[in-house]
């Protein structure tokens, strides 16, 4: 279960998720979307990482890379490698739901679902370890 941030007229700005019961029924709940500082960059719009791995989720320079090329080092501090977040797009903030806005009865859904999908993650996990 995801969220969905809807941008409307006049700068109305909510988040919409869609709630499955136990039962399999499914149905929407909306609440106000607020500003948050992006988690990837920590409101800086920049990041490092962008550049390796297949979804560009980790730097490609290593500890020995910055032994070998002292001029690496001090490039990457003044930014020269810095990319814009791949998050937030460079704004340094992301609009994330408001979850005190839920009600108790949602919040509870959305806490049941959360466990079920981490509770799935964890034994999808053990199964990779296992060799399954």
């Amino acid at each position: 279960m995801g969220w969905t941030i809807n941008k409307g007229n006049k700068g109305a700005k909510t988040a919409t998720a869609t709630l499955v019961s136990d039962e399999g029924d499914e149905r929407e709940v909306t609440v106000p979307a607020l500003w948050e500082i992006c988690y990837v960059c920590e409101g800086d719009g920049t990041t490092v990482f962008g550049w390796g791995g297949r979804n560009g989720d980790y730097a490609v320079f290593t500890g020995s890379d910055l032994a070998e090329d002292p001029d690496l080092r001090d490039d990457l501090v003044r930014g020269r490698y810095n990319k814009a977040c791949p998050e937030c797009r460079g704004a340094g903030k992301i609009l994330a739901p408001d979850l005190d806005a839920l009600s108790d009865a949602d919040r509870d859904a959305l806490d049941a679902e959360a466990r079920a999908d981490a509770d799935y993650e964890a034994e999808c996990e053990a199964e990779r370890r296992y060799g399954c």
